[in-house]
């Protein structure tokens, strides 16, 4: 582009936002949020007047606000009925209920909600995003923070990618196209599900019937096992060639493959979009609208997440942590780790007190090393892994 063609083209833009009214009026209300490492948000709610509950926000939870059992009753809540509950995981589980409670966020009160109370344990709280499907929900992963718009005042973000959503359950779904090793590509009806910690993960049913597990190289998840609301569920991973949502497509993305169907009645979705590609965008979901919006922030540009350098599969078995499986030629592999080696420490960390995602956190590196203590029959060995990428 020539010196004269930019000025024109700087003009242009400049002249536009001279004249142009603001793209939308303030927020109704504004919600501080909170992101774990994973980008996974959480939000303070008070029920009935309560002290803040620190909650998942999930837009994958439809209309629930869920609260683990135990929680519930320390907070003095009883509920007056029962239910079912299911989601990710093979099981539909019995679930107590209290209606006619009061949720408050931040100036913001929500009258005559139904609290679902069963076992959770990521988090004490879930909080549905459906709940506030008479607005236009912003979630601003750069600040930190989650907007709400009424539906009469919102005008979307300049630069936004606009996607029609359906609502599955309560939920949004979304339309996707996914590239495979091969360069074959499946339409396939996604889930936007803000619990979702990866980039994507993919059901059973939609993984089976397009043959993804022989068509791409598989790996198993390198820490402990992955729960739902269903229970346990089977996990396998892969990285797809790409995936496009509207205008929007993401090369090389890290796809969780689900082994395990979910007890759920209604229809699964072929899989459920998570925070990693979230995170890229301001991401406003227009409930009264029914639309998903999409507008690239500063973390659009990153490379993909590495997945993991170590090719180390490890389980949690009582207090121990142990080896279960070692990919071939990674860096677990030369270094000389067996299956069935327990670990002791990571980078002088004690096992005791590492969690999964503490794990993911040390050995998802793309170079570097790591110093792994091991217990083999009575001998303590240290092992030095050369990580690099397993996907």
């Amino acid at each position: 582009m020539s010196r004269q063609s930019q000025l024109t083209t700087v003009g242009l833009l400049f002249a536009g936002l001279v004249v142009s009214p603001s793209y939308a009026a303030a927020p109704a209300f504004t919600i501080p949020a909170k992101f774990r490492p994973d980008y996974a948000l959480l939000i303070e709610v008070r029920v009935n007047g309560s002290h803040p509950l620190l909650c998942q926000f999930d837009s994958g939870g439809s209309t629930t606000f869920a609260l683990d059992r135990v929680k519930a009753k320390t907070l003095g809540l009883q509920p007056t009925t029962t239910g079912r509950s299911a989601g990710v995981g093979p099981a539909a589980i019995d679930d107590e209920r209290l209606p006619g409670v009061t949720l408050d966020l931040g100036t913001l009160q929500i009258p005559n909600q139904t609290i679902v109370m069963f076992p959770i344990d990521a988090e004490s709280c879930i909080f549905g995003t459906g709940i506030l499907k008479d607005f236009a929900v912003q979630i601003d992963y750069g600040r930190a923070v989650i907007h709400l718009y009424k539906p009469e005042t919102f005008k979307p973000p300049r630069g936004a990618v606009d996607v029609p959503f359906t609502l599955s359950a309560g939920s949004p779904v979304v339309d996707a196209v996914i590239s495979f090793g091969s360069n074959r590509t499946a339409h396939a009806s996604i889930l936007v599900d803000t619990a979702v910690r990866r980039f994507l993960a993919l059901s059973k049913g939609f993984v089976d019937s397009q043959g993804v597990i022989s068509s791409n190289k598989v790996v198993q998840p390198q820490f402990g096992a992955a729960r739902g609301t269903g229970g346990e569920v089977g996990l396998l991973v892969t990285r797809l060639g790409a995936i496009r949502i509207g205008a929007v497509q993401e090369l090389r993305p890290v796809a969780l493959l689900l082994r395990t169907a979910s007890g759920a009645s209604r229809k699964e979705p072929d899989g459920y979009l998570g925070n990693e590609f979230f995170y890229r965008f301001l991401v406003t979901l227009d409930y009264p609208h029914m639309r998903l919006l999409l507008k690239p922030n500063q973390h659009y540009h990153a490379a993909p997440t590495p997945y993991d350098g170590s090719g180390l599969s490890m389980e949690r078995r009582g207090t121990k942590i142990v080896v279960i499986a070692i990919e071939p030629a990674s860096a677990a592999s030369h270094a000389g780790i067996e299956v069935g080696d327990e670990l002791l420490s990571l980078d002088g960390e004690p096992a005791s007190e590492l969690t999964g995602l503490r794990v993911q956190e040390m050995l998802c590196r793309l170079s570097g090393t790591s110093v792994v203590r091991i217990r083999r029959s009575d001998q303590m060995r240290n092992y030095v892994l050369h990580l690099k990428p397993v996907l």
